[in-house]
């Protein structure tokens, strides 16, 4: 893996519809508002047609995060089903990363348009998007959602958390244990209608049966990695390890919003 610099659906906070057609894409998705909110602030967008899958965490219920993170999945996934025929001419990787911008940039764009009118000028949200284009997976992400891969009975982080926690360590500083839970829970990077920031984009080349796993922090922040890839390896199918992987955020306390999507690719017969 390595970084690279730079039937239409609908979505609601935590649900999507889904495109049903079972190839060499597979996809499920799972959200819950968790035990100690209201309020679901997550959302996601699964569509197996495209190959496209998308995840997205509000930042703030006060400033409209949810509605910033149902905008966010929901432009991405419409923009991917109508540039269809620019897919599948994209020739690698960097023009899928192309896309990925042209997505995001609609995203923002719709979600200025949805601040004016609503006055929600400090809404933002994360946001993390795989899309599969021939032998690759092409993924971006502001934020600290994050995308796994489960190979071989191994589980790795794919993409960079986007906090000050994150890029401390990265520095190689390790900060103080009581400052940790501020740092960890300041982002520095997000889909904004006023801050143009960013995203980061990595590739990945993918093998037969490989599972990849998009997830907001409610899920990341609260079940360790190696619960989670006993609970993928465990699953029967997709559905199944979506659900058990939400329940687990939820015995744990259910302390934030908590979405899982799980990925699986297979080659063509």
């Amino acid at each position: 893996m390595r970084e690279l610099t730079p039937t239409e659906p609908t979505a609601a906070a935590g649900n999507p519809v889904t495109t049903r057609a079972r190839r060499a894409f597979s996809a499920e998705g799972a959200s819950h508002p968790g035990r100690r909110r209201t309020e679901n602030e997550d959302a996601y967008w699964v569509d197996e047609e495209v190959g496209l899958v998308a995840v997205a965490d509000g930042v703030s219920t006060a400033h409209g995060g949810g509605v910033a993170a149902e905008i966010c999945v929901r432009v991405i996934g419409s923009h991917f089903a109508r540039r269809g025929s620019a897919l599948r001419a994209a020739e690698g990787p960097s023009d899928c990363v192309v896309l990925l911008r042209e997505s995001l940039n609609a995203a923002r764009a719709e979600m200025s348009a949805e601040a004016e009118v609503r006055g929600m000028h400090g809404m933002a949200t994360t946001v993390t998007v795989l899309l599969r284009h021939r032998s690759h997976v092409v993924m971006a992400n502001l934020g600290d959602s994050r995308v796994y891969r489960i190979r071989d009975g191994r589980m790795e982080q794919l993409t960079q958390d986007h906090t000050l926690l994150a890029e401390s360590l990265r520095r190689g500083v390790r900060p103080d244990p009581l400052d940790a839970p501020r740092l960890g829970a300041t982002i520095t990077r997000y889909m904004s209608p006023r801050d143009r920031m960013e995203a980061q984009f990595y590739v990945d080349a993918w093998t037969d049966q490989d599972t990849y796993l998009l997830c907001s922090d409610g899920l990341s922040s609260y079940v360790p990695e190696l619960a989670i890839l006993d609970i993928v390896l465990r699953s029967s199918n997709l559905e199944d390890g979506v659900e058990t992987l939400v329940d687990a955020a939820n015995r744990r306390g259910g302390w934030d919003n908590v979405t899982a999507l799980l990925v699986r690719l297979r080659q063509a017969p």
